[in-house]
């Protein structure tokens, strides 16, 4: 904990050594975060996922603030990383999977509205994957049983005997013809013709 004017605009900073890793905070972010302030704790929950996931790890990463540079893809940048950190790190998901609303979340955990609204998009992601899995699974399901109503194609067998191995096992294969037994494919007629 330092004096806030010792970070300028800094709310805290996560530095590492060889032998240990630093975490400094302003004063006055401490003492917010001792009283349950939402955005005070995210920024320790922050700090802490730098300190846990990025030492000496040379991701991209401001040294003058949270900012992420847009050529960075999100899931590369520290920063990005260190907010999923605190979020996942202050929120339980079983509780958080009842709420309806970011704002919910950030109540309900003391956290910032923008650590819940992180939080509450990949919540509702994944909320989404799961029911369209769920369509799908029930579409391919119906479609299954649809399809067992109907008698499957039998395979129909050219006449001539495949090139390669002789065995009379050729069939047509959209344009091209191909053997059961040894799988050759070919663009002639077994025969040798083109047509």
């Amino acid at each position: 904990m330092l004096p806030d004017i010792e970070l300028g605009t800094a709310d805290a900073l996560t530095s590492h050594t060889e032998e240990l890793i630093v975490i400094a905070f302003r004063r006055s972010v401490h003492h917010a975060a001792v009283l349950g302030e939402g955005r005070a704790r995210n920024t320790v929950a922050h700090e802490l996922g730098h300190a846990v996931m990025h030492n000496r790890s040379g991701m991209p990463r401001r040294a003058g603030g949270n900012d992420t540079y847009r050529w960075v893809r999100p899931y590369e940048s520290a920063e990005h990383q260190a907010k999923v950190f605190a979020a996942a790190f202050l929120i339980d998901d079983d509780i958080a999977s009842t709420l309806d609303s970011a704002e919910e979340i950030a109540i309900q955990f003391g956290v910032s509205l923008k650590c819940a609204e992180i939080y509450y998009k990949e919540l509702v992601e994944r909320r989404d994957r799961s029911r369209a899995a769920e369509k799908i699974r029930k579409l391919a399901a119906s479609f299954g049983a649809e399809v067992k109503q109907f008698p499957a194609p039998s395979l129909r067998f050219l006449d001539s005997p495949c090139p390669k191995c002789g065995e009379r096992k050729v069939f047509p294969v959209g344009s091209k013809y191909m053997c059961q037994s040894c799988d050759t494919v070919s663009d002639t007629y077994p025969d040798g013709d083109s047509d």
